[in-house]
């Protein structure tokens, strides 16, 4: 056992003091403390922003592709780019080589989305109270984008409506507003199909 020499008065009293304790906690025959209760787990944090591509995802199902007609898949169907043909991204107004990325079955149509309403980023919206209810999420939506852009519920229908924008689910509590005319000509299965209720 290494030998403890104290260097001058304040060294002896520090040793003298480590020595008492141990005198001490012999005495009082102490014994080790209990391991600290286990913390009960939080809820993994509702995600809010883009989903993570799950590399397993097989397509369930019932689920709605695009047709084979406007284009394919450069990658996993329903998990890679959907890579518009020449004809289909004409008629939708899109420059050839279009691509719409589909994540875990579910289009990502954020680089298509009107951005007229604001939404961070510009045409997409965080709703909290999701529920993947159709009238309860795009009325949800609507409430959010009113109080976002300060106009009333009935400004933000109409302006929907004389835009021709679709409400989007695209995963947890993101609400896309992509233009009508994509919306319907890309077949999809969205997060009210994979996850929720119509």
């Amino acid at each position: 056992m290494a030998r403890i020499t104290p260097s001058g008065n304040a060294g002896s009293k520090l040793v003298r003091a480590i020595l008492d304790l141990l005198h001490v906690s012999k005495k009082m025959n102490l014994k080790a403390l209990p391991p600290a209760p286990k913390r009960p787990q939080l809820p993994a944090p509702k995600p809010s922003g883009r989903p993570i591509r799950d590399p397993h995802w097989k397509p369930p199902s019932g689920w709605h592709r695009p047709a084979r007609s406007k284009g394919s898949f450069t990658g996993a169907e329903g998990n890679s780019p959907f890579k518009l043909n020449d004809a289909t991204a004409d008629h939708l107004g899109l420059p050839r080589g279009t691509e719409i990325d589909f994540v875990n079955g579910t289009p990502d149509f954020g680089p298509f989305t009107h951005k007229g309403l604001g939404g961070q980023p510009p045409g997409t919206y965080n709703v909290d109270g999701i529920n993947l209810n159709r009238t309860h999420d795009y009325n949800a939506t609507v409430s959010t984008i009113a109080d976002t852009m300060g106009m009333s519920k009935a400004a933000v229908r109409e302006a929907l409506r004389i835009n021709k924008i679709n409400l989007h689910h695209f995963s947890g509590d993101i609400m896309q507003l992509v233009p009508t005319n994509i919306h319907r000509n890309i077949h999809h299965s969205g997060s009210v199909h994979l996850e929720g209720r119509n």
